[in-house]
């Protein structure tokens, strides 16, 4: 669709993906097709926020055809609740704890939305957007399938707020909108003015993949330093802010403590943080790191903690680690049950 796409959905790949289904599910409702539904609960297997989306099956022509579509979203998700019931004992757990990790318990990140972040996922779009939305307010062609596309704008920007975190990759669908506008005002062109911004389109678009690819390939962090000085201690528990890649490297260890665990956790095992790394804000505060003993330092990470355990399976979900956190700082815990946190009403 643009260079944004082509850059972030290639290197984040469950974004494309999710953004091939809702092509799909956008495509369908517009053509009243029941099926539409179930492409949408692709989107939101791939990516659980995507569920926003939901309403505007209420597009469909008939409600015979919104319940079909209904249906078909629900028929998609039918072996994952299964997977659900065997694993965890409950259809909704896995997404009332992704719902709980990314918006629920994250009221110390502020909701965001950037309008920087929107001119880069539209990037040489930009002005054919703008024109396209002018030419569109002007004719006030509001047929069904631009209100769809309105639709898909407005929800995509609360979904974009409603998940607390800054990330570029979440206006990756904006990027439907986006086409769709560009080839509205794109329409209004003389055939030479369409040619001209054609070749501009490509020349721009194989500028950008190649300095974006570049750019991309500088931030690739490199732990080769990390590596050697856990050499050592490689045989040890590990939480660290980069959990992800270390254990998809053959460095087995789990998601870092909260500010007020770090002193029972350096109990037990070592904690490893990379500066480069978005969270938690608690690691830059140096004054609090160095009331703990440090393992090794340097100026891309930390690590803390002089006790050796031997590595354990990590396995529990979000709402488990909460609560044993919760129980080892206050004696508290709080509700697991999946039907409380989804729809505020208890599954027993």
């Amino acid at each position: 669709i643009n260079a944004f796409v082509l850059l972030y959905g290639l290197v984040e790949g469950t974004e494309l993906l999710a953004l091939a289904f809702l092509e799909l599910f956008l495509f369908f409702l517009i053509k009243n097709r029941w099926y539409a539904g179930f492409f949408l609960g692709l989107v939101c297997l791939t990516r659980y926020p995507m569920v926003v989306f939901f309403p505007l099956v209420i597009f469909h022509k008939s409600w015979k055809i919104r319940i079909a579509s209904a249906f078909a979203f629900v028929f998609a998700f039918i072996p994952w609740l299964i997977y659900n019931q065997i694993v965890w004992g409950n259809l909704f757990y896995s997404i009332a704890d992704s719902y709980s990790l990314n918006i629920l318990y994250r009221d110390y990140v502020p909701h965001v939305f950037h309008l920087a972040s929107v001119i880069i996922a539209a990037n040489i779009l930009f002005p054919l957007v703008i024109l396209g939305i002018i030419i569109f307010i002007k004719k006030r062609e509001f047929r069904r399938d631009t209100l769809i596309i309105l639709a898909a704008i407005v929800v995509t920007i609360y979904s974009v707020y409603s998940v607390k975190a800054d990330v570029l990759r979440y206006y990756l669908p904006l990027t439907i909108p986006f086409a769709f506008f560009s080839v509205y005002a794109f329409h209004s062109f003389s055939e030479k003015q369409k040619k001209y911004f054609l070749v501009i389109f490509f020349i721009f678009t194989i500028f950008a993949l190649l300095f974006g690819l570049n750019k991309l390939e500088e931030k690739i962090p490199d732990y080769t330093n990390i590596f050697e000085e856990i050499e050592d201690i490689k045989d040890c528990q590990l939480s660290s802010n980069i959990w992800v890649d270390l254990s998809y490297r053959g460095i087995l260890s789990e998601p870092y403590p909260r500010r007020e665990m770090l002193e029972l956790t350096l109990e037990k095992e070592y904690v490893l943080f990379y500066y480069n790394a978005r969270e938690p804000e608690y690691m830059y505060n140096l004054t609090f790191l160095e009331e703990f003993p440090i393992y090794f330092q340097d100026d891309d990470f930390i690590i803390l903690g002089d006790t050796c355990s031997p590595i354990r399976t990590v396995n529990s979900s979000y709402l488990q680690r909460l609560n044993r956190d919760l129980l080892e700082m206050d004696n508290y815990t709080i509700s697991e049950d999946p039907c409380e946190i989804l729809f505020s009403i208890s599954c027993n």
